[in-house]
């Protein structure tokens, strides 16, 4: 059986796509338009290019990813230090019931 994508001789158990073609196809599912985009910027250009722009994509992808995980980072860090004030006036607290109740 010929994989649809590629038209080469696929596995008969493996359905409609070669394992090449099968793992693109998972990419497409999870990314949609993005893989798209993403190949045509990256293989549309000389051997060279390609390997700068490898490179470049996979930094603008750490970026935004960071970008998007930046908020999530700094309400844990404010949750935390509001955590922290809050512990250490209990302690406060315990310590000047304990005073009191020593006396």
């Amino acid at each position: 059986m010929l994989c649809y994508l590629c038209c080469v001789e696929s596995r008969p158990f493996m359905g409609y796509y070669c394992e090449d073609c099968s793992k693109i196809k998972r990419y497409i599912n999870l990314y949609g338009s993005r893989v798209l985009e993403i190949l045509d910027s990256v293989l549309s250009r000389d051997l060279d290019k390609q390997d700068n722009k490898i490179k470049l994509e996979i930094k603008n992808e750490i970026e935004l990813q960071t970008k998007k995980l930046e908020p999530v980072k700094e309400e844990t860090e404010d949750d935390l230090e509001g955590s922290v004030k809050h512990y250490n006036n209990s302690k406060e607290v315990i310590a000047e019931l304990k005073k009191k109740i020593k006396k």
